[in-house]
């Protein structure tokens, strides 16, 4: 399975052996996922996410309730019951992203609607994508 993933900040990130499990517990990182239906991450990523922020940041964290159901290999649901708003950088620019928190173990998975409101452009031929004229390499994993 091949799989990109996009710094949403710059951080050290290295590939292994483990790279999905790294990618969960890095949140600096994101997959991109144009199969999710909305973007999504788990508690684990979400909290070490929250830890990284500035007090500034932390502040401008929104939280609402809603339930979201999503699948993953196993074809068991994972319920959501909010949806958290935080700023995040891509490309240079800040922006806000909403992402469902689910209990699971995942990184946070970015859909094809996260990506489409950023207006984010994913060129696979150079292994990279663009936000607003600004481009950010992607990290491809096998």
């Amino acid at each position: 399975m091949t799989y990109f993933v996009a710094q949403l900040f710059e951080a050290d990130f290295e590939e292994s052996e483990e790279d999905l499990y790294f990618v969960s517990s890095d949140a600096s990182v994101a997959l991109l996922d144009a199969g999710a239906p909305s973007a999504v991450c788990g508690e684990s990523w979400y909290n070490i996410f929250l830890e990284s922020l500035a007090p500034a940041g932390k502040r401008e964290v929104t939280e609402v309730e809603r339930n979201g159901i999503f699948r993953f290999g196993d074809g068991r649901g994972v319920v959501s019951k909010s949806v958290e708003t935080v700023q995040v950088e891509l490309c240079g620019r800040d922006m806000l992203l909403s992402a469902h928190v689910i209990e699971r173990s995942v990184p946070l998975l970015l859909s094809r609607d996260a990506m489409e409101k950023m207006k984010c452009v994913v060129d696979l031929k150079s292994v990279g994508f663009w936000i607003g004229g600004h481009h950010r390499g992607l990290i491809e994993g096998q």
